[in-house]
């Protein structure tokens, strides 16, 4: 699947480096308003859902893996 374009807010992906890239590979970039939250609802529900769930995950393991490092922070990518 190719992107055709990017929603995203003010911040990293406004880079020249970006812009140029997404232009190299005919993609466009729409940005949301500052705290405009309300403009990529279906993201920020899923973000609300899987969060709380990662936390979850991140508790578990560090009750019941700690002899693994169930506390440790490079857990958190694979818990989200």
């Amino acid at each position: 699947m190719e992107m055709k374009q990017y929603h995203s807010d003010n911040g990293v992906l406004t880079t020249a480096e970006f812009w140029d890239d997404c232009t190299s590979k005919h993609q466009w970039q729409t940005f949301s308003g500052v705290d405009a939250k309300h403009q990529n609802g279906c993201v920020e529900q899923t973000i609300q859902t899987i969060m709380p769930m990662a936390n979850t995950f991140m508790i578990h393991a560090m009750l019941r893996w700690d002899e693994h490092g169930g506390d440790n922070v490079v857990l958190w990518p694979f818990a989200v």
